[in-house]
């Protein structure tokens, strides 16, 4: 079945459209947080001191679970080796290689193993995580 020239401009009007509504979407988002930074105080703390450290250092939320992992795992592979490998797995995700049709598409349930993995590593960081904070 062929588009007719009708169907394609109606299909470009509506795609420029939607690019026009995603621009004005980022931008007024854009706006909104830099007005929120700029009057909401930064959550700071009190300058450093080299002569006191704190008893107790904390990793950001985002690092939590490296910082368990280092509870538990010798320096060189919980602070190097697991982030390490973790970053090339989930880099590599997309170079899986993935069944494809005659024409060269992928298949519906080509890319489950990929999602699998996926969600594996995120699963576990998020667990150690949880593990990090319920501590």
């Amino acid at each position: 079945m062929e588009r007719t020239e009708e169907q394609e401009s109606a299909s470009l009007v509506s795609r420029e459209t939607l690019v026009r509504y995603e621009v004005v979407a980022m931008l007024a988002v854009s706006v909104a947080l830099m007005g929120w930074s700029l009057l909401s105080p930064a959550p700071l703390g009190e300058p450093a001191d080299p002569a006191m450290t704190p008893a107790a250092v904390r990793a950001p939320w985002i690092f939590a679970w490296v910082q368990e992992l280092l509870r538990h795992l010798p320096p060189m592979i919980a602070g190097i080796l697991v982030p390490v490998v973790l970053f090339a797995i989930l880099s590599l995700i997309p170079f899986l290689p993935l069944q494809a049709d005659a024409e060269g598409e992928a298949l519906p349930g080509a890319q489950t193993r990929a999602s699998l993995l996926l969600l594996l590593i995120l699963g576990g960081v998020a667990a150690i995580t949880l593990l990090h904070f319920l501590r």
